[in-house]
């Protein structure tokens, strides 16, 4: 930066004459004044730079997300998220008297498909399955893989004859469908409702413990809890 100062007379005081800025960059010369267009184009490229990693960063993030809570072999939801909205649907009933049901659906002889078929041929039949069962849930019902070859449907505002119609129309149409095996393709569910002071460990207990009823009964059943 440059000032020059003059003035007319001794006995007046000095006055700006002229003022010289330079851009201190490699590609501004010596004397050239301060670009300010050229700054402001270099601004706004650089927002709009800025603005795409932003969104970059954002996107990353989300995916990061979706993936903290999936389960990589179904796509559908892991135990850590099944948990969770589990509480929240008890934090509901609690508060607002706002009525659910669970049901465990387990495949039959799973094992055997493992044994006889590999595990690639296990895992394309569990993801099929978690196909077939996306089908049939509401927008509200939340879906997830409960372990192994386990799934857990969570029906929101659903009591248990609602959820029993839903257990038929699963399990009939796993039955139904063609999974490139020898012999049936079938699965069990275990169903309860929510009732009065239940935790989450209540209502999976239940639940968990009528999927074995529907075992010992012969399998490709469901079997709900009535409310005592």
């Amino acid at each position: 930066m440059s000032i020059l100062f003059s003035r007319e007379s001794e006995a007046d005081t000095f006055k700006i004459r002229h003022q010289h800025v330079s851009f201190p960059a490699k590609e501004q010369g010596a004397d050239e004044s301060y670009p300010l267009k050229e700054m402001e184009e270099r601004n706004r490229l650089l927002e709009i730079m800025v603005n795409e990693k932003t969104k970059e960063l954002e996107k990353l993030l989300q995916q990061t997300m979706v993936l903290a809570i999936t389960d990589k072999l179904t796509g559908l939801y892991n135990r850590l998220e099944i948990d969770k909205r589990l509480d929240e649907a008890i934090a509901g009933f609690k508060r607002y008297a706002a009525a659910f049901s669970v049901l465990i659906v387990d495949v039959d002889n799973f094992k055997r498909i493992n044994d006889v078929y590999g595990h690639q041929k296990g895992d394309w039949c569990l993801q099929k399955t978690a196909e077939i069962l996306k089908e049939r849930m509401r927008k509200t019902d939340v879906l997830g893989r409960w372990g192994g070859e386990e799934f857990i449907v969570i029906c929101p505002s659903t009591h248990l004859a609602e959820s029993v119609l839903l257990g038929e129309s699963i399990r009939k149409a796993i039955e139904e469908e063609s999974f490139d095996i020898e012999g049936n393709y079938t699965v069990s569910i275990g169903i309860s409702s929510v009732q009065k002071d239940d935790e989450a460990n209540c209502i999976i207990k239940r639940a968990d413990e009528n999927l074995y009823l529907a075992k010992s009964k012969g399998r490709n059943r469901v079997e709900p809890s009535f409310p005592l």
